[in-house]
């Protein structure tokens, strides 16, 4: 995670103590996302009371919780990949590149998201000429960030693969493939399991409404959580809860995504919508709560 050792470093050569600067960046990127949660529920659902309670489930989510006050480059990686994918999902595919760029210096595995930018780029057009010069520009602006960091790197180290990334990366297996899978979606399950239900339930009723294939449209972004998770388990990576939460705030989003499909296709009124939202609100923060403090703060005290 070289730009983070490096805003650590910035603050260490002003006299600061490197300690206390990881763990404030971290907060405030953290703090951060969670407004970016919003932005981008309010986007996808046009909800503002949907957008407050998904930004609300995140702020709670106990995974974050965990690892938001680390000084690790957990809460960075979420902010930048939530604005990649927010820029792209509005078609502003050259300044996704360029986040994603960014993030890729924080978090190798995002080389998966500029490849999936790229393909919603190509998929969402029928006008090849404007698709082809966004790609070149695209392709050139996401090289640009990375090319000073990779030449120093292979000049410096001999490489420009991370070494954490073949340290906990193993032999491709098809029964390592659903192994990795199965604990992914364990992870995701301990602290958003309601989401998740809601996300699939959610899908089935928009694929059986006749507008399936405009709200196709919608679903870019679990293109990329899906993405990330094949790669993952492709590459047999040992998968840890810091690894997936960058997914965690479109598990959220589209689980009520998915709530607001269900209601609509039971054609409940807007109260009744309200109070099963609020019910499934509280279900969540609930398994939160029991998990980070059953779990997540008897653990981090014996570290």
């Amino acid at each position: 995670s070289p730009l983070l050792t490096f805003l650590i470093s910035a603050g260490a050569w002003w006299k600061l103590d490197p300690f206390i600067v990881a763990k404030t960046f971290d907060l405030v990127f953290a703090s951060l996302s969670i407004i970016q949660v919003f932005i981008l529920a309010f986007v996808i659902l046009r909800d503002r009371i949907f957008a407050v309670m998904a930004a609300l489930l995140f702020s709670l989510d106990a995974w974050l919780l965990r690892w938001s006050g680390t000084g690790m480059e957990t809460s960075i990686a979420i902010l930048l990949t939530i604005m990649a994918v927010s820029y792209a999902y509005r078609n502003e595919y050259v300044v996704a590149s360029f986040v994603c760029g960014v993030l890729t210096l924080v978090r190798p595995e995002a080389a998966l998201l500029f490849l999936v930018i790229q393909a919603d780029n190509f998929v969402n057009t029928t006008d090849y000429k404007p698709v082809w010069r966004i790609f070149v520009s695209s392709v050139g602006i996401y090289v640009g960030v990375l090319t000073p960091w990779l030449i120093f790197s292979y000049v410096q180290f001999g490489t420009i693969i991370p070494n954490t990334l073949l340290a906990k990366s193993g032999t491709f297996s098809l029964s390592g493939v659903f192994e990795t899978l199965i604990e992914s979606f364990r992870v995701l399950s301990d602290t958003q399991l309601i989401p998740l239900l809601l996300l699939i339930v959610g899908i089935v009723e928009a694929w059986r409404s006749p507008q399936w294939k405009v709200r196709r449209v919608e679903l870019f972004p679990l293109l990329w959580v899906a993405v990330l998770f094949f790669g993952y388990a492709v590459q047999n990576v040992q998968v840890v809860s810091r690894y997936l939460l960058p997914v965690v705030p479109f598990i959220i989003v589209y689980g009520l995504w998915g709530l607001k499909r269900i209601t609509e296709s039971w054609r409940l009124p807007a109260h009744r919508s309200i109070q099963v939202l609020l019910f499934i609100t509280i279900l969540t923060v609930f398994q939160n709560q029991v998990v980070y403090q059953g779990q997540m703060i008897p653990h981090m005290k014996n570290f």
